[in-house]
């Protein structure tokens, strides 16, 4: 839970960072911890994909959430 709230309290400039290609994982390890804590077991499933996806596809939708939005997409909120 410290994780994930560490995270979200960061300045975008640091999250647009995190959210370049191989950097990216942090985001899915940020999904994964979230997803535990959310008690879901579809959002773990979900998070898991992505995070073996996130240095090859999902860092551009992660980049350009956080420009748009000032967070990145999640299954549960």
């Amino acid at each position: 839970m410290q994780f994930t709230r560490w995270m979200e309290q960061q300045p975008l400039v640091i999250k647009v960072i995190l959210a370049l290609p191989f950097l990216d994982f942090i985001w899915g390890i940020y999904r994964l911890v979230k997803a535990i804590n959310s008690k879901s077991d579809e959002a773990v499933i979900i998070a898991i994909v992505l995070l073996l996806i996130s240095g090859y596809i999902w860092w551009l939708v992660d980049l350009i959430a956080l420009i748009m939005n000032g967070k990145i997409l999640f299954v549960k909120e």
